[in-house]
Order: C-alpha cells, then structure tokens, then sequence
C-alpha cells in the first residue's frame, strides 16, 4: 500500500470512529446556579449518608447533627470534575 491510500484509510478509519466529534460532545458544562443549588453548603452524613444543608461554620463547630441518625460527623458533598 502507498502512503496516500494508507492515509486515505486512517483518515476514513478515524471518521467512522468519531472519535474527536463524540468526546467534545459528551463534555456537558454545568451552569453556576445549578452547582450552586446542588452543592453549595450541603453537607452528607459520614454514617447514614443522609444529605443536610447547613452552614459550613456551624457543621465544623459541630452544632449540626443529621436528623436521621444523629451523629455530627458530616463531610461536603463531592463536586464532580467539570
């Protein structure tokens, strides 16, 4: 085979895989206001795994408790990598 037919081949190769096309797309933004409301102050329960919104100073003085289970030991809600 000669290199042109070989690019030819690479080049339609990678058009039917898509590959460049499909990976841009899958890639969603999320708006500032939906981070915002799904992770701003919401704290989850390291033993029940109950979500809380509370305010961040209170839930490290240890003031907030989860309604559920009534332990204190709370973590922030992970953002996913954007």
């Amino acid at each position: 085979m000669s290199k042109g037919s070989l690019d030819t081949f690479f080049s339609s190769l990678y058009k039917l895989l898509n590959f460049d096309v499909e990976y841009k797309l899958m890639v969603k933004k999320i708006a500032q206001e939906t981070i915002k409301r799904l992770f701003d102050r919401v704290f989850v329960c390291r033993v029940c795994k109950h979500k809380i919104r509370a305010d961040p100073a209170k839930v490290r003085a240890g003031k907030v408790k989860c309604r559920y289970c009534g332990s204190t030991a709370l973590r922030p809600k992970k953002r996913p990598v954007v």
